[in-house]
């Protein structure tokens, strides 16, 4: 290179890459640089968009399992809300179909449990939102302990990546899947 900067052409979308940089002048060069890495864009809303805020203002409880497909995620307390770099699991579901699914509150004290509503959201027209018209599991009654059911993907989903946003609230539903509370 003769100047400052370098414009790279054709590189493939939703990639990822690492560059590194040294001088070379004659035949002495200098070390190679510290490694930056850099994402180009194109995987799509599922992976890079931006998502409303859904989450629980406490520490007393949070979802401590959800196991779907191929997706089984364990955690404890995470401030009340996991984005797709924590979670980092993906699962194929067939529309039209339903699929199994545990769902399972956890509790900061093993001797104070509460009631916990469990709805299930799946960004089908990837906007970043999740209203009503994308709920996809509603338990319909506050649990305890452990919950096996089924969600249910609509025949109308278009083919493709989708975010799942798992919401557990004490007490009853959230209105939608963008919802703020104090407890869950």
């Amino acid at each position: 290179l003769t100047g400052n900067s370098y414009l790279l052409n054709d590189l493939p979308a939703c990639s990822d890459h690492e560059v590194q940089m040294r001088s070379s002048c004659g035949a002495t060069s200098a070390d190679w640089s510290a490694s930056t890495a850099f994402h180009v864009p194109g995987c799509g809303q599922c992976i890079e968009g931006l998502f409303c805020a859904s989450h629980g203002d406490d520490s007393y409880e949070w979802i401590a399992r959800v196991q779907l497909g191929n997706i089984d995620r364990s955690s404890a307390g995470d401030g009340g809300y996991a984005n797709v770099d924590v979670t980092g699991q993906t699962t194929e579901l067939t529309i039209g179909q339903t699929s199994p699914i545990m769902l399972e509150p956890g509790y900061a004290s093993a001797s104070a449990t509460f009631p916990e509503y469990f709805t299930v959201w799946m960004d089908l027209d990837r906007n970043g939102q999740f209203t009503l018209d994308e709920l996809v599991f509603d338990a319909g009654h506050t649990v305890v302990a452990a919950l096996d059911s089924t969600l249910h993907v609509p025949a109308a989903a278009t083919p493709g990546p989708v975010r799942v946003r798992v919401v557990m609230r004490y007490g009853q539903a959230v209105p939608t899947g963008c919802a703020v509370y104090a407890f869950g």
